[in-house]
């Protein structure tokens, strides 16, 4: 574009609309790619990991992103190693999935908390926040493909729908469940 010379006003505006559509089809395109090789079983290599590891990792990735929204994102890791066959790469993106969306749903000076434990013979993953909520009638949607809240609450949050279908079709894939409790106003735990 600097071939042309500068950009007047509306010109600029015009670009960054551009770019910012460019950059929602890539996330798109990305998701589609990723679920499609999720449900393949395509790069599902399963070896021991520490899911309480993983969890600590992405809690330090996404700190900065709550901080700049002036939330508070605690992590509370287990007391033991919470060791199970799983695939890091995937489980990462489930925990940074939620987190996120707990970051993007959650208003300024929330607080997410994000706990690993043991549980029985099984390994619990928490996502709380203290956010808008999700409406009772929209719970058993949430992890369809595609499914987005509508809300005037969620109107400005960008994003493809995909998320959360991705983090069921990873749980699935390796065996797990996932499900989200909510009240509208005071937040969600997934």
């Amino acid at each position: 574009l600097k071939v042309f010379g500068p950009l007047g006003e509306k010109q600029e505006m015009f670009v960054e609309r551009i770019m910012v559509g460019v950059n929602q089809i890539t996330e798109l395109i990305n998701d589609l790619l990723d679920i499609g090789r999720i449900e393949a079983g395509l790069n599902m290599e399963m070896k021991t990991c520490d899911l309480a590891s993983i969890a600590r990792e992405v809690a330090e990735q996404l700190k900065d992103a709550a901080a700049h929204r002036s939330q508070e994102l605690v992590y509370r890791p287990s007391a033991e190693a919470a060791l199970l066959m799983g695939n890091d790469v995937r489980l990462r993106q489930v925990i940074t999935n939620l987190v996120g969306n707990a970051i993007k749903y959650t208003p300024e000076e929330g607080e997410i908390r994000l706990s690993v434990r043991l549980k029985d013979s099984s390994v619990l993953l928490c996502v709380e926040d203290n956010g808008i909520g999700i409406p009772a009638g929209d719970l058993p949607f949430i992890f369809d493909k595609f499914y987005r809240v509508e809300s005037e609450e969620t109107s400005d949050v960008l994003g493809t729908g995909l998320g959360l279908s991705i983090c069921k079709s990873v749980v699935d894939r390796h065996g797990g469940q996932i499900w989200a409790e909510s009240e509208l106003g005071t937040g969600s735990t997934f």
